[in-house]
């Protein structure tokens, strides 16, 4: 009956496919006036049809293995570069030994490339005699896809489990550790086929019942050292992980911690643009924030291309985030958050657009189902839903305590549309009234709560941007009549976002425990001090409510293309202290009631280093790393 409605409403329109409204906010947070579900037009980047099967066999006194795969148009041969894991490695990477190519004459969509697991056996390669002794193990391969049209190659990252002459369940993803509430935490994984589950952890096993996907909470757990492996057990035969450590919050008020955003595809071909991700990049500043001792990292969002029509293409490109992350992941906790990329849309031509109407999935899994499937984040306290037919705020929405401080993600992609205004959901960068009253109320709860000493929030999109973002993010260049438009291209007063950024920042401002916004969005470092006296309007007058000065930090430098400075009379240009368009992630010391902060770029060069807080004051002291 729902959908009957919508149709009828859609024959009665007189201009175009949806309503205009003239209001300032007109539809923003009501239920979006769709198009026929026949009508959607399709937009995406998916290379691979299907998952690679493998089959392994014997040939002679060879053992070989095929790896068979459809892609989505014909593409020329492909290429395999396999090895396995090395078993004295904290940070788990593939090591590739062996070389395989596709015997194929023409492009073809049918692809399959054989390998040859017998040198895997050879005590040359066999690090210290894994195979030999087992028949076998984990194969790590990697396809590369030649693509001459798009002048790049594609690459997948996949791995598989035989012993002797078969195969057998892999761990095909994962583990993965989260910390998903104050006093618990989840160890996750993903098999290549039902499977039963048991995980070691300080010697205590844990089971999982038959399944493909998997997550064990652990609660009430004491101790802050731990080490875990994770088994997993399929038609009689059990292969293990290797045993991994990692450390869960203490209460000594000294941890570090790392942040950085905006992940998607750069430029310069191959790892670079692998699948919706610059995967080379990003691997590269979750080790080195590893390896500085970071306890765990945020991820302010767009981690991917996204915007594709397709849920398998959307699901696939977050597949390829967490290969690149995956090796970190085993032994520090990611939080994630969403941006203005991360999204799965349905599409409508419109003849008054050029790119048409695009919004939040409607007729499937909404982006924020379908990212709370692939990740695992807390889940102890969220909003309620804007609307009955809105998406979850599940696990894109969240807060969690790390020792001493409160960590809050908040989403201001949520329930995203082309022209809210006119058709429906929500503006790019504008929080809807449940989020902001959860977020009041999580940040008065903080307030009384002496065991918290700091408050960190992350979100995309910026309260004040000041470079490729000016006519969005909290800001839509002031919400002028005279830069925005309706749907019709006629003015239109975006004024209410100004305002949501004033409530949004006055509530982080008035709470005297929060240090900084960490955003991405703009592909650059920047940081910014806010206060009282801030210029924040366009006709260069301040909030006289912005309390306390709290920092923002724009950190989109994982990967995506960089943004430069722009030389735009934005009202607060002279809050900005800092600026870079280096591929980058922050470092943060948190030391009892000071803070420490380190911008570390992706050539491992300290682009600055200071204390932002001392004795649980804003302070801005250049210090040596």
């Amino acid at each position: 009956m729902k959908t009957k409605i919508i149709f009828l409403l859609i024959v009665i329109l007189s201009f175009g496919i949806f309503q205009t409204s003239q209001s300032q906010i007109g539809r923003v947070g009501q239920p979006p006036l769709t198009g026929n579900p026949d009508d959607r037009q399709t937009s995406m980047s998916r290379i691979l049809e299907n998952e690679p099967l493998v089959k392994v066999f014997t040939k002679g006194n060879r053992k070989k293995a095929i790896i068979t795969f459809e892609t989505v148009s014909p593409l020329p041969a492909a290429y395999c570069h396999y090895g396995t894991y090395l078993s004295d490695q904290k940070v788990r990477t593939p090591a590739y030994r062996h070389f395989g190519k596709e015997k194929l004459a023409v492009n073809s969509t049918h692809h399959s490339i054989t390998i040859d697991l017998t040198r895997l056996e050879y005590p040359l390669y066999d690090f210290r005699g894994i195979f030999a002794n087992q028949g076998g193990g984990t194969v790590c391969y990697r396809l590369m896809l030649p693509d001459p049209e798009k002048s790049t190659t594609h690459i997948f990252d996949r791995r598989f489990e035989y012993r002797g002459n078969r195969d057998v369940v892999c761990i095909k993803e994962g583990p993965w550790i989260d910390i998903t509430s104050p006093n618990s935490f989840t160890i996750s994984w993903e098999t290549d086929r039902p499977s039963k589950g048991t995980l070691v952890i300080d010697g205590i096993s844990y089971e999982s019942p038959e399944n493909i996907h998997h997550e064990v909470v652990i609660k009430n757990y004491s101790g802050v050292n731990h080490k875990y492996q994770v088994k997993a057990t399929s038609e009689s035969t059990t292969i293990s992980t290797p045993v991994f450590e990692f450390k869960t919050p203490e209460s000594s008020g000294k941890f570090l911690f790392a942040a950085m955003s905006d992940s998607r595809s750069g430029y310069g071909g191959f790892t670079n643009n692998s699948n919706g991700v610059n995967f080379s990049t990003l691997q590269r500043l979750f080790i080195d924030a590893y390896s500085r001792g970071a306890g765990f990292t945020i991820f302010a969002g767009d981690l991917i291309n996204g915007h594709t029509t397709d849920e398998k293409d959307y699901i696939m490109q977050l597949k390829s985030w967490k290969d690149a992350v995956e090796s970190i992941g085993h032994i520090m906790p990611i939080f994630e958050g969403m941006g203005n990329h991360d999204l799965v849309l349905d599409y409508w031509k419109d003849p008054r657009q050029k790119y048409g109407i695009r919004m939040d999935k409607v007729f499937g899994n909404s982006s924020e189902d379908l990212f709370a499937q692939e990740f695992v984040n807390p889940i102890n306290d969220y909003p309620e839903k804007e609307n009955p037919s809105a998406p979850t705020y599940r696990e894109n929405v969240y807060y969690f305590d790390w020792d001493n401080t409160r960590f809050i993600s908040i989403n201001n992609n949520y329930w995203w549309a082309a022209w809210a205004e006119d058709i429906g959901g929500n503006i790019q960068g504008y929080i809807l009234e449940n989020q902001m009253e959860w977020l009041e109320k999580v940040l008065d709860e903080s307030k009384s709560d002496k065991k918290i000493r700091h408050i960190f929030v992350f979100t995309h999109e910026p309260s004040f941007p000041v470079s490729g973002h000016l006519c969005d993010a909290m800001w839509y260049s002031g919400g002028s009549p005279e830069s925005n438009s309706t749907i019709d291209n006629e003015p239109l007063n975006r004024e209410y976002v100004i305002k949501c950024r004033d409530r949004f920042w006055k509530a982080l401002s008035q709470n005297g425990k929060v240090r900084a916004l960490i955003v991405g969005h703009e592909h650059n470092y920047v940081r910014m001090l806010i206060d009282s006296k801030t210029p924040v309007y366009l006709d260069g007058n301040p909030n006289s409510n912005f309390k306390n000065p709290v920092y923002q930090f724009i950190t989109g430098g994982a990967g995506a293309p960089y943004y430069a400075r722009v030389d735009a009379n934005i009202p607060w240009k002279n809050a900005i202290k800092a600026f870079s368009s280096q591929e980058h992630y922050l470092l943060f010391k948190v030391d009892k009631m000071d803070i420490y902060l380190y911008v570390i770029s992706s050539t491992q060069e300290i682009i600055e280093s200071l204390k932002i807080v001392e004795n649980g004051k804003i302070a801005e002291i250049p210090i040596k790393y």
